[in-house]
């Protein structure tokens, strides 16, 4: 086997593909960090053991619930991080994928890894070297991260708290109208009360985002938020919707233009759709839930819940982008 074909290479790390060298190497990990105490409770509890790599569908899945009683069962942080306070450069909270608020701490590497593939994600979506993007309350990324890629891709960098009500979205708006921004990039919930107030004012967000796009950041929408979508996009802007799990650095998903799914880079993750209950894994188009598991970053991620209920497909997308396609079920 050829170096290349062994590895992926991302900026400065070279890291090998998601096969059964990676994950050993990750499940050594695992029994050998003095901190990582609730995966080996977890896996010994299920008979498994370090130096013996079991199958895939032998691993148990890991929910977010049970990182959160983790932590309170062992506060401040729990025994579940790879990264703790001291090997950590930035520190945010969020929410994980069951709603629950979260500190999140990321080291050196995840960063540049997190912030790598969200740069490519901006350009994918159409966001362009000197645009100037508005981007507005964006914890589950987080906003230096966004300021961060936006600068590895030379654009102007706009960011601005969450409008508190209606008028503080019409100063937005009234502000955006002067400037001439680009591309808004933002959460839905916070689109869709700029829409409302746009509507109400007879203002069309075409007219204030000239030639530009908006970015929504959220979880697949519902019928109702596709609508207000729809709208947008039929008012002559572009809409795209990217998608992620704010704990895990590199699932950061963009909206297929051909089918609707979405995208996720496979640098540093592995994709599947498990049965909640046995944790097996489940053929191509076959409903389960998405889990992921990590290669190559300080964090640890293997097989954990993303919270989405969907479809994987890994055949060649229409679209051209080659990474793994997955299809949300609402």
């Amino acid at each position: 086997m050829t170096t290349s074909e062994k590895y992926f290479n991302l900026g400065q790390f070279v890291v090998p593909k998601y096969n059964q060298e990676a994950l050993a190497r990750e499940w050594r990990f695992i029994w050998r960090e003095p901190a990582l105490a609730f995966y080996r409770s977890k896996y010994s509890s299920k008979g498994l053991i370090p130096g013996h790599l079991p199958a895939q569908d032998q691993i148990p899945i890991t929910y977010a619930r049970e990182l959160r009683q983790d932590e309170a069962d062992h506060p401040p942080y729990g025994t579940h991080r790879a990264v703790i306070p001291e090997t950590a450069r930035e520190l945010s909270v969020s929410q994980d994928v069951s709603g629950q608020r979260f500190l999140r701490l990321r080291s050196e590497r995840d960063m540049q890894v997190h912030d790598d593939i969200l740069a490519g994600t901006l350009k994918t979506v159409g966001i362009q070297g000197h645009d100037l993007v508005v981007h507005v309350s964006l914890q589950s990324l987080g906003e230096p991260a966004i300021c961060r890629a936006l600068h590895q891709i030379n654009a102007t960098s706009f960011p601005l708290s969450a409008p508190v009500d209606d008028h503080a979205a019409e100063g937005h708006l009234a502000l955006w109208r002067r400037l001439r921004p680009r591309v808004l990039f933002t959460s839905l919930d916070v689109l869709i009360r700029y829409l409302r107030v746009a509507s109400n004012q007879g203002i069309r967000m075409r007219d204030v985002f000239s030639g530009g796009c908006v970015v929504a950041v959220d979880s697949p929408l519902s019928p109702e938020d596709s609508l207000f979508i729809r709208q947008l996009s039929d008012g002559g802007t572009p809409v795209r919707v990217v998608d992620v799990v704010p704990e895990v650095p590199a699932f950061i998903a963009v909206d297929c233009s051909a089918t609707g799914g979405f995208h996720l880079p496979s640098h540093h993750l592995h994709l599947q759709v498990c049965d909640p209950l046995t944790g097996r894994e489940l053929p191509c188009g076959e409903p389960g839930h998405i889990t992921v598991s990590s290669v190559g970053l300080d964090t640890l991620w293997i097989k954990y819940d993303s919270g989405r209920e969907g479809v994987v497909d890994r055949s060649l997308c229409e679209c051209g982008h080659s990474s793994v396609r997955y299809t949300p079920i609402r």
